[in-house]
């Protein structure tokens, strides 16, 4: 049952990868410096040298699996190299409809002898303009230029043109080996550190996750038997007291904390640093711990802050929901601890909820607290993104942008996941139908 739920998710959220996927490549391709701007520059070197490099060849291919056209357009229209030629090309194509003959026409032109002519032509797609050019033209090519050029007027095939027909490419496309290459770690180079974007990103995230777990379990551990306490004392003087900490603590920014904290735990009473890791390549892997431990509780603590006092605020809201529910009151009238009946029953409801939340701050847990990280000099992933922003570093911009999103979707779908262990209806057979 557990495993027909999972694939029953992953396949609603194929569509949802798909289109984060899609849209990672769009941006690569439209950004400066991305994938557009290197097939371009390929391109311009096989116009200037003539030779046609590898990854020139590799430039010469369809973007995606299939493109959309119409019948008279053939599949191959992208293998002209030259966009002032390829676009003479389309509009005689647009005009007349006959490829067959556009093609004859234009292997005779790159014929002709004279290079101003022979230019002129491969560029020309106006009939007045090209008529004048093939009467200028001379040599062994003139006669059949010239009849070239009238089978190309003479057997047009306009209708060609409004009869809609879809190109399949097959696997060598612009977008598969980009996804191949995704896949196997290439995600491009960072245009400021000239460095692979991939390394840069396995990085930063490795010192992201290991935080964010860390923050993700002082804000569960600290959330929920607050959000209890409070539910479960609702006239207790303390409880009004904590209920407007708790208010005021989440409009605090956690980046005015931090600062507040770094003059005052560290600035003026020196007991913890203010900045960086503390690691040193020297010491010993127990003094390293000890002293990265050191260095992470300020940073820690101003990060987990919003996500302890939201948490805790929707914990008390959904146990106070819970302790209403009637069987949370028989039992209690069967005469179960008190304590039993809150963390036993009532909990066990009110959790649902919040895991949902939980999945919902795994995308700004993995993206990092940008403020947090650039404060105290952390190199995470909120330090690797303002970099990216900071110099404009595309290629590492849209490679930080598609992990966000494949982040949401895994993280959507871990809450789903432990929404099904907690929750005993959707094991039954009538909801996974």
């Amino acid at each position: 049952m557990m495993m027909r739920y999972l694939l029953r998710r992953l396949f609603t959220f194929i569509p949802l990868l798909l289109l984060i996927l899609l849209v990672s490549f769009y941006l690569g391709l439209r950004t400066p410096g991305g994938a557009a701007e290197q097939r371009l520059f390929e391109l311009r070197q096989v116009i200037n040298t003539n030779t046609l490099s590898p990854l020139a060849t590799e430039a010469i291919r369809p973007l995606f699996y299939v493109s959309f056209g119409v019948w008279a357009e053939p599949d191959t229209l992208y293998r002209l190299i030259d966009p002032v030629e390829r676009r003479a090309a389309e509009r005689l194509l647009y005009r007349y409809g006959n490829w067959t003959e556009i093609q004859r026409y234009r292997a005779l032109v790159h014929q002709v002898d004279d290079p101003e002519v022979r230019l002129a032509l491969r560029q020309a797609w106006d009939p007045a303009t090209i008529h004048a050019l093939v009467q200028h033209s001379s040599g062994r090519t003139l006669v059949p230029l010239a009849a070239a050029w009238q089978a190309v007027t003479q057997r047009a095939t306009p209708w060609k043109t409004y009869v809609p027909v879809l190109h399949w490419h097959g696997l060598d496309n612009a977008y598969h080996a980009w996804l191949s290459d995704l896949l196997q770690g290439n995600w491009g180079t960072s245009l400021q550190s000239r460095a692979s974007v991939g390394s840069l990103i396995g990085r930063a995230l490795a010192w992201t996750m290991g935080m964010a777990l860390a923050v993700l379990l002082i804000s569960l551990a600290l959330a929920i038997p607050l959000g209890v306490y409070l539910a479960t004392h609702p006239h207790h003087p303390l409880r009004y007291l904590l209920d407007v900490a708790l208010h005021v603590l989440y409009a605090v920014p956690n980046y005015w904390a931090a600062t507040l904290l770094i003059w005052l735990l560290s600035a003026q009473w020196g007991w913890f640093p203010a900045f960086g890791t503390g690691l040193e390549a020297d010491d010993s892997w127990g003094r390293q711990f000890l002293s990265l431990m050191h260095h992470l509780v300020l940073p820690l603590f101003c990060w987990a802050l919003p996500g302890v006092t939201y948490l805790a605020n929707q914990v008390k809201a959904s146990m106070q929901e819970a302790l209403t529910q009637d069987y949370v009151k028989a039992a209690s009238a069967r005469g179960l601890p008190p304590t039993w009946v809150v963390w036993r029953h009532a909990l066990r409801t009110a959790w649902l909820p919040i895991i949902t939340l939980v999945g919902q701050m795994l995308p700004g847990l993995i993206g990092g607290s940008v403020a947090i990280e650039y404060i105290f000099a952390l190199p995470g992933m909120g330090r690797l993104a303002t970099t990216a922003f900071s110099y404009r570093d595309y290629p590492l911009i849209y490679g930080l942008t598609l992990l966000i999103g494949m982040a949401t979707v895994l993280g959507v779908l871990g809450a789903d996941l432990l929404y099904y262990r907690a929750d005993p209806r959707l094991r039954q057979p009538s909801s996974l139908s």
